[in-house]
């Protein structure tokens, strides 16, 4: 082989055949190739693609699932040592703008009312047309022996008495009441106990009572009840 200065045999490193190096080029990614073998580098390594954002301003990822028995919602109970603060109670501040999810008692008669709510735009308002002791109330499900916290409060009308309770519709026994009287017409008054469901037990009334006897037209006012594992 004829000796040509500045032309020296190199190895293409792609085929691996040896050629003279005027003959090769270096390929984009540092090979040195024979003609043969080179290529320039593919266009589509040059497209810049476009930003296409996947973040959402307010992303609510599906919580863990925790399996129970609760109220027609599907509010599941505490199965482990972690509570849950969730109201089992629908409509429990009557943000609803009326009384849907609580049923009459004693003929009583219910309405939501803009007078000074404790929070929120309105709060209940139980009058009495006809009956001894009128009262809303709301049925849920429990699970036997699992612990629970009422709360709400309750403000004066006409009538200063007022009797929130709790009753075992499986048992049909009183569980717990609470006596007020003295109310205020413009202070709201708290009520708030705890109760272990009785054995037995699958489904109690929360009710909202206002202490009255009939025919005297008296009402008083209840907001923010609630009903929570603890």
């Amino acid at each position: 082989m004829v000796y040509i200065p500045g032309d020296h045999w190199v190895i293409c490193d792609r085929c691996g055949f040896k050629v003279r190096r005027h003959r090769c080029r270096k390929t984009w990614d540092n090979l040195l190739v024979c003609s043969e073998c080179w290529e320039p580098r593919h266009p589509q390594d040059f497209v810049k693609s476009i930003p296409n954002p996947q973040t959402v301003p307010d992303a609510r990822p599906r919580p863990t699932d925790v399996f129970g028995c609760g109220t027609s919602e599907m509010v599941a109970d505490t199965i482990s040592t972690q509570t849950y603060a969730i109201n089992r109670l629908w409509n429990g501040d009557f943000e609803d703008g009326d009384t849907s999810h609580w049923q009459l008692g004693h003929s009583a008669t219910l309405a939501v009312s803009t007078s000074s709510p404790y929070k929120g735009s309105y709060c209940l308002k139980i009058t009495e047309n006809g009956e001894n002791y009128p009262n809303a109330s709301q049925t849920v499900t429990v699970l036997p022996n699992i612990k629970l916290r009422c709360t709400g409060r309750v403000k004066a009308g006409t009538c200063d008495h007022a009797y929130p309770f709790l009753y075992d519709n499986t048992n049909q026994a009183a569980i717990v009441a609470r006596h007020m009287t003295s109310l205020s017409t413009s202070q709201w008054k708290k009520f708030e106990f705890d109760i272990t469901v009785p054995a037995g037990c699958i489904q109690m009334n929360v009710a909202l009572e206002q202490r009255a006897t009939k025919d005297q037209g008296t009402y008083l006012y209840y907001d923010a009840i609630t009903l929570e594992t603890i």
